[in-house]
């Protein structure tokens, strides 16, 4: 079976399938509108800094709010990535960025499938899918390193 991803050079062939394609864009897109609707299945997004809800509101109004919004518009504007026959490496570290929080917001969606409406098997489908794919990036990212 061919790889999704492969080096050459500076940049990482993208090599999926339209099917897969579509599939892995439609779960970015999903994963943006769970994280967006404020749900607690993005907070493996962006988890608190304190265990106390009295300094962490404090840090927000410093500014340190989380950066969930930052992550649903670039999970929104990576899906695009996707469609390019070749990736940079900083686009590819990007993307693999993205997946692995695919996979960090199905991971706790498995465990509130009502909140997601997600069925487990969906999302336990779609998280080892979106596994295969970070695996085969990230190898692909770090070929030709030794």
């Amino acid at each position: 079976m061919k790889e999704p991803f492969v080096r050459q050079g500076d940049a990482i062939v993208v090599s999926l399938p339209a099917q897969q394609r579509d599939v892995t864009k439609q779960s970015m897109l999903l994963v943006a509108k769970i994280a967006a609707s404020g749900g607690q299945e993005a907070w493996r997004l962006s988890p608190p800094m304190y265990d106390d809800p009295l300094l962490e509101a404090e840090e927000a109004v410093k500014g340190g709010e989380s950066g969930i919004g930052d992550i649903v518009t670039r999970l929104r504007m990576g899906e695009g990535m996707l469609d390019a026959p070749q990736l940079s490496l900083q686009q590819s570290d990007e993307l693999a960025t993205l997946l692995n929080y695919c996979r960090l917001v199905l991971s706790e969606a498995q465990t509130s499938i009502n909140e997601a409406k997600l069925t487990p098997k969906f999302a336990e489908d779609l998280y080892n899918f979106l596994g295969y794919l970070l695996s085969s990036l990230l190898e692909a990212l770090s070929a030709d390193l030794g």
